[in-house]
């Protein structure tokens, strides 16, 4: 019986109709009765590009050359075809956009093609035609960035020294260009192999690896080949040198020339100096470790081996990696197995005397044994030689590639159901192959017991690699109406049932397409991949909806997808690979975000490169931005609450992910300040207050990418900048505000200011230092009074006073203002009116010259006169001022007084103390 085959991917039977109905663009097609070659050949190119496909990635390749140059192509092929000779499906296969583009992955061959086509507008008509096959070939497999390889081209070219007409030259080195960043190398290593006068042809076989290859310098290698390797013919060292690594470079040229010592004694005899150069290149090619490859060789028996297998067992390039850290180990060498594993077959061979291999006991060792880094194989064989009923080629089949004893365990595992014939011994072994544990073994068992009519294949089929009895628990729970090959797709190497109920789960956009909803839900651990899918755009064709959604763990690609407008009419291929896997919407954010700047510049957008740093876009807070404003006010005016809320921007221009904010560490607190910068109306003034101001809250929690400040108070009317700030290195936000003046406090103002002139004095002041008429009495006729009610919580917020206190014998109104406070508004002399007074001047605050101020000297300020330098007058003068003046004694009545006039009144006993200490300071110094 012949081994099972093991499918990991169904085909979906859609796919091919899907990606011509793309590739047909809405062109109908005409009857072959009727239409033209052209037409015929375009219908036959299409079927040939999309026959037996899985995805309609060929056919975005196809449309990504511009319909003119499509039919030139077309109309070229069917004019240089004979019309006797004319077969469309022939044609159709050679046309080279369809041999570039058939199994295309992306639209990378296509636009590889349209470089060369525009390269080689020089070329004459049969060099032409000749590149094109050739480019049409390089094109199919091109994985790179276009502008990268023309640039290449450029770079490249003149160390080469190619002349003109061979321009594919060049365009075959650097077909690995990939994203360019290696070319620098790749133009030092074809630099200094030219100086050295090495053939263009040369050049370019030791440095074409150079693009694709990571820190590769192999010109190092190859000239240093040249010097010590002269028996090594030349395409030996360029295959010996090709990749050497900038840390190891000359690695290889050390390795050949120690294989070359002990050639004698370690490799197979019988071979010429010519092939034993190529035998030497190829064990010691990609070596970083000459001494593991010498080891490897001596522990391989001479005879018993030829030398193609002992390339296969030994080749640096192949050697397993955990040999670089145990090269003291013997026993990890694939060496060592295959010589074990041989002896074993050699002797089942004679014992049994035929030979079901269909190779001999050598070549089947290093078929077990190849790249092995234990004696697992060889163990395994040894474990199931006295088996009667496995043959020496299910042994080589079931121990091959071994990493421990669980292959031979698992077959022991299900020899009870081979010996009941529910499962043949080639099902066994095609089960538990290189299994890494009993996995295979209890999911055959459990699915027998749970689905008695299933044949040993599908079990074998299903349970291959099994870690556990997960698939025969997914395969029972799978739909009823799918059938054991869909059911084996959707199953493999499932750990639970998770992908069953995930196909389960209704989901109307796939429903009648039993083998797309297999491909999403292949693999699943939860239904999130169902629950992705509904949520994806409408538009999205099933395809890109599988690569979506498969293996999701929320709806967070879906979400992504949809922060790509339509409108924008990006590729549904291109934000299926840039969300598949999002944690968040940013990749998609990221993806909208060039393309709309692309189209504002009127760049082409690199598709590949923009869905590689998509797919990695993480957000960054940026900047911030005031999202909204609100106020319960007909306009903005002073103490009506205002409610702003500011958001955090990504560098994409979108709020900030709550989560990415906790993941940074960032700041969760925002910040506002305010300043005045002018008046609403020039001719507007404050009293009592001083500046506006801001008031409220200074800062507010950022909460979803969000921060609301709530109840901002502006105190009167003007212009306000408002500037928003987090810790790091987010940019500020700035905001001008204009809080409009209120009408009605304007009237107020007014009228309370003009009423107020017609106070009058009602007592003689008491002296200074009389401490118990701490009130001054002002009066005011009593055809004022109704007025003077509607103004007294004015006047109290604005100047601290007046307040009523009782009416006199006349019916007068009386009214107290702190004694201070009557000083600090007064003109200089208490015998004159109060009404003078004007309360749009603050500066005359301190016209009375009772009231120390700044601009008056030391000794105005003690109340002395000018020139007193008697210590004992000066000491008395600051005893009495600072008494006078002391904050202790105005503590009560300044509470009350606006903020302005307590930091003033502070300001005095600051300027008194201050006199005093340059008076002592200047006696002592004169005495």
């Amino acid at each position: 019986m012949d081994n099972v085959l093991l499918k990991n991917d169904s085909q979906d039977p859609t796919a091919p109709g899907q990606c011509a109905k793309l590739a047909l663009g809405g062109r109908t097609l005409q009857s072959a009765k009727f239409a033209s070659r052209v037409e015929q050949l375009r219908a036959a190119s299409i079927v040939e590009l999309c026959s037996g496909t899985q995805h309609v990635n060929p056919a975005r390749c196809w449309l990504a050359v511009p319909a003119q140059v499509r039919n030139q192509m077309l109309a070229a092929s069917v004019s240089a075809a004979s019309y006797d000779d004319w077969n469309t499906e022939s044609e159709a296969a050679a046309l080279p956009l369809v041999r570039s583009c058939r199994r295309a992955q992306d639209e990378r061959p296509a636009k590889c093609l349209l470089l060369w086509l525009e390269i080689s507008r020089t070329l004459n008509k049969r060099d032409g035609q000749d590149a094109l096959d050739i480019a049409s070939v390089l094109c199919r497999n091109f994985g790179g960035q276009v502008d990268a390889l023309k640039q290449c081209m450029k770079q490249v070219a003149p160390h080469l020294r190619i002349g003109a007409g061979s321009e594919i030259a060049t365009f075959q080195f650097c077909q690995g260009i990939r994203d360019g960043k290696n070319l620098r190398a790749a133009v030092q290593c074809a630099s200094k192999l030219g100086r050295r006068h090495i053939a263009p042809s040369i050049i370019a076989q030791v440095c074409a690896e150079t693009l694709s290859v990571s820190e590769a310098q192999p010109h190092h290698c190859f000239l240093e080949a040249q010097q010590k390797l002269r028996w090594m013919d030349l395409a030996a060292q360029v295959s010996l040198c090709k990749d050497s690594p900038a840390p190891a470079a000359t690695v290889p040229v050390s390795c050949a020339m120690e294989m070359k010592r002990a050639s004698r004694s370690l490799l197979p005899s019988g071979f010429s100096s010519e092939p034993l150069g190529v035998l030497v290149a190829s064990l010691c090619h990609g070596a970083a470790n000459a001494t593991i490859v010498l080891e490897c060789v001596r522990l391989l028996p001479v005879r018993a081996f030829t030398a193609d297998q002992a390339v296969r067992l030994c080749a640096a390039s192949s050697m397993p990696t955990k040999l670089s850290d145990n090269e003291g180990f013997v026993s990890l060498y694939p060496t060592s197995c295959a010589s074990q594993a041989r002896s074993i077959l050699q002797r089942a061979l004679l014992v049994d005397g035929s030979n079901d291999l269909g190779m001999s006991a050598s070549a089947a060792a290093v078929q077990v044994c190849e790249a092995a880094t234990s004696h697992a194989p060889s163990k395994c064989l040894a474990d199931t030689q006295h088996d009667q009923a496995l043959s020496a080629r299910l042994w080589v089949q079931l121990c091959q590639h071994a990493t421990s004893n669980a292959p031979q365990l698992c077959v022991k595992s299900l020899r009870k159901f081979v010996n009941s014939q529910r499962l043949d011994i080639y099902a066994a072994v095609a089960a538990c192959q290189q299994a890494e544990y009993l996995g295979p073994a209890d999911c055959v068992t459990e699915l027998f017991q749970v689905a008695p009519g299933v044949s040993g294949k599908v079990a074998a089929q299903l349970c291959h690699a099994a870690k556990n009895s997960g698939p025969a628990r997914c395969f029972s729970a799978a739909p009823f109406v799918y059938d054991d090959v869909l059911k084996i797709s959707l199953c493999m190497l499932a750990e639970n049932t998770a992908p069953a109920l995930c196909a389960e789960s209704v989901i109307t956009r796939l429903a009648n397409q039993p083998s797309v909803k297999v491909a999403l839900c292949r693999g699943a651990t939860t239904s999130a991949p169902v629950a992705c899918a509904s949520e994806a755009p409408l538009g999205m064709d099933e395809a890109n909806l599988v690569i979506l959604c498969r293996l999701a763990t929320s709806i967070a690609p879906a979400r992504c997808a949809q922060e790509v407008p339509t409108f924008l009419r990006v590729p549904w291929n291109q934000v299926a690979l840039v969300c598949a896997g999002a944690r968040s919407s940013t990749p998609g954010h990221c993806l909208a975000h060039h393309t709309r700047h692309s189209r504002l510049l009127l760049r082409t957008l690199d598709a590949t490169q923009i869905v590689t740093e998509c797919r990695l876009a993480v957000a960054q807070a940026s900047t911030l931005g005031l999202a909204k404003s609100s106020y319960n006010c007909p306009e903005l005016r002073s103490w009506c609450p205002l409610q702003l809320v500011v958001n955090v921007l990504d560098q994409y221009g979108d709020v900030m992910p709550e989560t990415y904010l906790q993941e940074q560490r960032s700041s969760s607190i925002m910040y506002v300040s305010g300043v005045y910068t002018g008046a609403y109306d020039q001719e507007r003034n404050y009293i009592g207050r001083g500046q506006p101001t801001l008031e409220g809250p200074t800062y507010a929690a950022i909460i979803n990418g969000s921060a609301t400040f709530s109840n901002l108070l502006f105190t009167a009317a003007g212009e306000f900048i408002l500037t928003f700030r987090t810790g790091g290195r987010v940019t500020e936000e700035v905001v001008r505000v204009v809080v409009h003046p209120d009408k009605a406090a304007d009237a107020l103002q007014n009228r309370c200011e003009e009423l107020f002139k017609h106070f009058q004095c009602s007592i003689q002041l008491p002296t200074q230092n009389d401490q118990n008429h701490e009130m001054q009495t002002l009066l005011l006729h009593r055809v004022f009074y109704f007025n003077a009610i509607s103004c007294e919580q004015y006047w109290i917020d604005n100047i601290g006073g007046p307040s009523f206190v009782c009416f006199s014998a006349r019916n007068d109104a009386l009214y107290a203002l702190p004694r201070l406070l009557y000083y600090l508004i007064t003109y200089e002399g208490y015998e004159r009116p109060l009404f003078l007074l004007s309360l749009l001047t603050v500066q005359m605050h301190f016209r009375n010259s009772n009231v120390p101020r700044a601009d008056m000297s030391a000794w105005d300020l003690l109340g002395l006169r000018e020139g007193e330098t008697n210590r004992g007058a000066i000491r008395r003068a600051y005893h009495r001022r600072s008494l006078e003046w002391h904050p202790d004694k105005w503590h009560s009545m300044a509470a009350a007084l606006p903020s302005p006039w307590q930091q003033e009144l502070a300001n005095v006993y600051v300027l008194i103390t201050q006199a005093y200490v340059q008076l002592s300071n200047t006696v002592a110094f004169e005495l």
